[in-house]
């Protein structure tokens, strides 16, 4: 008997919050039953076995660059659509870790779900200084 494997790729999902003012709108016995099925959508994923990892992460960021020879730092809380989130899953492919993404039940609330497919490095980097 043999026992068919599927193979599952990693998976990034970002979360942006779009909604401040339907957000606003909430009452506090509105948020928590958002917050609620949040976390009960967060349960089914982990009970399926393909949740690597998940944070929240605050609305305040700070972008650093290089441009025009010099080092630029931005707040980047004043700008829209802030990162709230995010979870690293497992998927068979790109369309499925989408079907999971459609499952967020921020997205009636004007969520944005980014999906990304994620490479593993197997082994660590190993890169030898005359590399870089």
């Amino acid at each position: 008997m043999s026992v068919e494997t599927t193979s599952r790729n990693p998976y990034l999902l970002v979360f942006r919050d779009c909604s401040v003012e339907s957000r606003d709108a909430l009452s506090p016995q509105q948020l928590g039953e958002l917050l609620h099925e949040w976390l009960q959508w967060h349960d089914r994923l982990d009970s399926q076995g393909i949740v690597r990892f998940r944070s929240s992460v605050d609305a305040k960021s700070r972008s650093v660059s290089e441009r025009g020879g010099g080092l630029a730092c931005s707040n980047r809380f004043e700008q829209g659509e802030p990162i709230v989130g995010y979870l690293l899953i497992d998927a068979e492919n790109f369309e499925k870790a989408t079907d999971v993404a459609r499952g967020c039940p921020g997205l009636m609330h004007g969520f944005v779900v980014e999906v990304y497919r994620s490479h593993e490095i197997r082994g660590g980097c190993q890169c030898d200084a005359d590399t870089l």
